[in-house]
């Protein structure tokens, strides 16, 4: 969704700079101020995309597919099958860098300041021109303060001749008096919170040049027009290059427009050019207007699971088909419940939900709930029948909340020796889940990796006792899958889930209810393997087997594949204490507490020296987790040099690697 935002943003930058540039060149056209055209920019820039965030949906666009209510006719068992682990997501990456940007930018602004308020304290303060202002060794021209205005000079002004001077101190308290510094701070705010926006930079250089010609233009009407004298001002700033920004000195281009625009005459045509560039400009704003702004479907409110909701998402045992269907009113007038497909959203003013069944809807047969739909083409009576059917089943709902009141008095006497053990509980309506899908997350989360990588699930029956109020209260193992890990994981998972509350008839009650909880792995990612005694022919074939398979990948990589080398002498292991210990670390838990063990048959390269420089598994033990850990183990290995003779030579050899599970 970050990604359609960033789009937005930049679609609607780009067309309100386009329709700034065109009202600035409006403005200019009739003599008028040429920076509120770019300050509008930058605000549209952030309010357009606040605006279609914060701004409620049309009527017609709210209303969605209307939620059903269906009776589940006995629980399923949840399964989780694990997937490929995921990573960052974009979006997740997009948040971070923009978060980046702008915390960067931020203090990066915040060290200028620290560093302008340190040398602030060198700077002398004097009056000239009766103007106060603050002279500092190099800094400025400028005019600078976001509450209280001051102009900046630098010590050389103090040189220029009288006439040149009047006009720098006329040119920074314009400035200060239009309080232009304000707005350029402003404008890099907006930058601040779209760093990655680069229409908004160009906006924001084109407001520091609008600030510049609006000042230039008020200081010419306040001096009587002498183009010749200001100009050659701007000319010996521009050589000092001074420091600020926001003062006389631009860049050379920035300098040429401002010098352009003093010295352009205007033509007899300039109102119908404004009126023609301000025709256009209003049009590229509306299309900004216009532009859609990224949608997303908002979350449901939460309500029971149907039967096809569920069968989607996990593995059903045989259910019973039989339901029932919400009783529709259209307009104070009851319809069967296939024909509110015939309504369109636009044709749809309001739409009212009873999930408990109401008085009117027993009318109709027996329903699980009741849909109100009042079109925009109701009449005055229909809409009258409506509110009066409306009001009729919420006075049935309030009596079935104080009877609930009532009856909860009398629960609360029986609930703790309900719950002291599982035991049956009469009821005419199961518990619905409500959240399948955060269950499943939960699922996925909590299965214990080693078991899941070795290829090892199980269910487990768990009981729930549901109050009243549908709350998971006490979850307990039924029957055990065969591993502590699984059952765990299993309780952890049953906690998070979310029930609407059981029914005995008229009334809600707490139940308990049992529930197969599933741990299962695609077997055609994880198989495990069976374990062959190597002694047998049949092991030694599988051996060359694989040892063929490994020679076949290495030499596919260009690697030196396992083979026999001639020695007289064996390689010595001399870390034997190392390794023991190292094995014992390094063998899963999970499968360790299991119980399950195996043995590795690990081929090792070793060099010259007697180290291990490549391994490979020559006989798996039928669990990927202890063949990885078998091979961190060989790696660790230190070897006396294998000798044919009387030389050194590196060898192929294999050897065993036992995981033992018992004590």
């Amino acid at each position: 969704m970050i990604l359609s935002w960033l789009v937005y943003g930049l679609m609607v930058s780009t067309l309100l700079s386009a329709a700034g540039w065109l009202g600035e060149r409006a403005s200019r056209a009739q003599g008028w101020s040429g920076r509120w055209a770019w300050a509008g920019a930058l605000a549209g820039t952030v309010g357009f995309p606040v605006w279609a965030w914060l701004a409620p949906s049309s009527p017609g666009s709210a209303v969605g597919a209307l939620p059903g209510a269906y009776v589940m006719e006995a629980l399923p068992p949840l399964v989780a099958q694990p997937s490929a682990a995921a990573g960052p997501t974009l979006e997740a990456l997009l948040v971070l860098g923009w978060s980046a940007g702008s915390v960067l930018l931020l203090l990066w602004l915040a060290l200028a300041a620290a560093r302008l308020r340190v040398a602030e304290r060198e700077w002398v303060a004097t009056e000239l021109e009766g103007v106060r202002v603050l002279v500092s060794e190099r800094m400025g021209p400028a005019a600078m303060g976001l509450i209280r205005g001051r102009v900046v000079l630098p010590r050389w002004a103090l040189a220029l001749e009288a006439g040149l001077r009047r006009l720098m101190v006329l040119h920074e308290w314009e400035h200060v008096r239009a309080r232009d510094p304000q707005l350029a701070v402003a404008g890099l705010l907006v930058c601040v919170l779209m760093p990655w926006n680069l229409p908004v930079w160009w906006q924001l250089r084109r407001l520091r040049l609008a600030i510049e010609m609006d000042c230039d233009a008020r200081v010419l009407r306040h001096t009587g027009g002498d183009v010749g004298c200001y100009g050659a001002l701007l000319l010996e700033v521009g050589e000092r290059r001074a420091r600020l920004a926001l003062g006389l000195a631009e860049t050379r281009s920035s300098l040429e427009r401002r010098i352009r625009m003093m010295t352009e005459r205007t033509t007899g045509r300039r109102t119908l050019r404004a009126l023609a560039l301000a025709g256009v400009a209003g049009l590229v704003l509306a299309v900004a207007c216009e532009t859609p702004g990224p949608t997303e479907v908002a979350d449901p409110e939460p309500r029971p699971v149907g039967l096809e909701d569920v069968q989607s998402m996990i593995r059903l045992r045989p259910a019973s088909p039989t339901g029932c269907a919400p009783a529709v009113y259209v307009d104070g007038e009851g319809i069967p419940a296939g024909g509110i497909a015939g309504l369109t959203p636009e044709s749809i003013e309001r739409v009212d939900v009873f999930k408990a069944p109401g008085a009117a809807a027993q009318e109709s047969g027996e329903a699980c709930g009741v849909i109100l739909v009042i079109t925009k083409q109701a009449t005055a009576e229909q809409r009258a029948a409506a509110d009066a059917l409306k009001a009729r089943i919420e006075s049935d709902m309030r009596k079935r909340r104080t009877d609930g009141e009532l009856a909860t008095t009398r629960q609360r006497r029986t609930v703790e020796e309900l719950g002291a053990a599982p035991t049956f509980t009469p009821m005419t309506e199961r518990p619905q889940f409500r959240n399948v899908r955060d269950v499943q997350r939960e699922l996925m989360r909590h299965y214990p990796p080693l078991l899941r990588d070795a290829g090892i699930g199980g269910t487990t029956k768990v009981w729930f006792f549901i109050s009243a109020e549908g709350l998971v209260e006490q979850v307990r193992v039924s029957r055990t899958s065969g591993y502590d890990a699984l059952d765990e994981a299993a309780l952890r998972a049953a906690r998070q889930l979310e029930f609407t509350p059981a029914r005995n008839r008229d009334r809600v009650v707490p139940v308990w209810v049992a529930l197969d909880i599933t741990f299962e792995v695609d077997r055609g990612e994880a198989t495990p393997l069976p374990r062959e005694p190597q002694e047998t022919l049949e092991g030694a074939e599988r051996a060359l087997r694989v040892a063929g398979e490994l020679a076949k990948r290495a030499g596919a990589a260009g690697q030196e594949a396992p083979r026999f080398t001639p020695f007289t002498e064996r390689p010595q292991l001399k870390n034997q204490a190392e390794v023991d210990a190292l094995t014992g670390s390094l063998y899963p838990p999970l499968l360790r507490q299991a119980g399950i063990g195996g043995t590795v048959r690990t081929w090792l390269h070793i060099d010259e020296t007697g180290l291990v420089t490549r391994t490979a598994v020559h006989t798996t033990s039928g669990y990927p987790a202890l063949d990885q850990a078998a091979q961190k183990v060989a790696r660790q290995m230190e070897f006396t040099p294998a000798r044919n003779r009387d030389r050194v030579v590196p060898v192929w050899v294999s050897l065993d690697i036992t995981f033992d599970a018992k004590p």
